[in-house]
């Protein structure tokens, strides 16, 4: 999002907390941290998969 960098951040913790809470596949996590690492800083990417240990 343009301009939208914090509300950004916000709607992928909470698309990623919700669609592992919902499909519970471990491989769909470590997929999107990967993809997302491509775009997104590192201390935005921690912001986004905080609730998951593997990647903090």
């Amino acid at each position: 999002m343009q301009n939208e960098k914090e509300e950004g951040v916000a709607l992928l913790k909470r698309s990623i907390d919700i669609t592992v809470l919902v499909m519970h596949d471990d491989h769909f996590i470590t997929n999107e941290f990967n993809f997302l690492k491509q775009y997104i800083a590192d201390a935005d990417l921690k912001r986004v998969f905080i609730n998951w240990n593997n990647f903090k």
